[in-house]
């Protein structure tokens, strides 16, 4: 019995450990970052969470005299060479004093062109750890997306890779008149309209907080296009090419003004214009009437319709979706 209790003691010491440095950053994820204003000072340019609006920063919560703290630094250095220019901030938190942040990085070579908080300990008193180096990622909104121990070093990348994709939310309560036209246009469904005014306003916009707000809605808008570009390839390589031709064409009326409305539209062309793909199409309209009929329950009819489609148009990957369809519901039949 006397060999339990230390057992009991050494797993109740672990628990607390994992809670001290897991818990608190789970509270902090998805919630605002830590307040700035406990920094005694500052190597390099002090970073304030208002003027870093549409940035995402990472945080490292290090100690010169923890060996890993240096894999930190090198991690965030890397970072950074690759997307400063998208809006990324490294910043180092630490209790250390001045002269020891100083020689810290300086053993590093190059050294990272990097922010440093010497910390009275309200910093990392905010989540509550004492772990080195602890890393937080705060995204375009301001949000903490990440928080954890630094050895969660892939975790941390992800979010970093992450944040950087999304672009700032643009409330439309917190835009001037000037952007009254570009929500009217949205509201009315009017992508086009919307696109070419949040254009004019991020290019020649007389107010700078007009011009950000533009570019980020604008960022939104394309990013949403990608994303209905990317299914519309998808369906290209599943061989749903009438499916892929109308979603093309779909993208490219709807984000007018876009690089990806132009892409789209191209693709449609190349797609109608292609004697090959036109059978595609037309095998695809074949397929779309058996899928209709198959939906409705009637699968003696469906199974006839996919033979003719695949009869029809043999030498097609449209023709192989259909055989293959058919020989399916052969097989399910009672």
């Amino acid at each position: 019995m006397r060999s339990e209790a230390p057992a009991r003691v050494l797993a109740l010491a672990c628990a607390v450990a994992f809670a001290a440095a897991h818990g608190s950053a789970r509270a902090a994820e998805g919630g605002a970052p830590p307040p700035l204003d406990g920094a005694r000072e500052w190597i390099g340019p002090p970073l304030c969470w208002g003027e870093a609006r549409g940035k995402v920063v990472v945080l490292a919560l290090v100690e010169p005299g923890v060996s890993a703290s240096q894999d930190a630094l090198a991690d965030v250095a890397d970072m950074l060479a690759t997307d400063a220019k998208n809006g990324l901030v490294g910043v180092f938190v630490t209790q250390a004093s001045r002269a020891e942040a100083e020689a810290w990085l300086a053993r590093a070579k190059p050294r990272p062109s990097v922010t440093v908080a010497i910390d009275d300990g309200s910093i990392r008193g905010f989540f509550a750890t004492t772990v080195a180096p602890f890393g937080c990622v705060v995204d375009r909104d301001g949000r903490v997306v990440f928080a954890g121990p630094w050895a969660r070093r892939i975790e941390i990348a992800e979010a970093v890779r992450g944040a950087l994709e999304r672009p700032r939310t643009v409330r439309r309560s917190a835009t001037s008149e000037r952007l009254a036209p570009v929500w009217k246009a949205i509201d009315a469904g009017d992508l086009p309209g919307a696109i070419a005014a949040l254009k004019a306003l991020r290019d020649a916009g007389e107010d700078a907080r007009d011009r950000d707000d533009a570019h980020w809605l604008l960022r939104k808008i394309e990013l949403d296009a990608k994303k209905a570009q990317a299914a519309a390839d998808a369906l290209f390589r599943e061989h749903a090419y009438l499916d892929a031709v109308e979603a093309y064409e779909a993208i490219a009326a709807k984000y007018a003004g876009l690089a990806a409305a132009e892409a789209a539209a191209e693709a449609a062309r190349t797609m109608r214009g292609d004697r090959k793909m036109k059978r595609e199409i037309e095998a695809g309209a074949a397929i779309r009437e058996a899928r209709a009929l198959e939906a409705a329950g009637k699968i003696k009819d469906a199974i006839s319709k996919y033979r003719a489609a695949a009869a029809r148009w043999k030498g097609t990957k449209s023709a192989e979706v259909a055989k293959k369809r058919a020989e399916e519901l052969e097989r399910k039949k009672p």
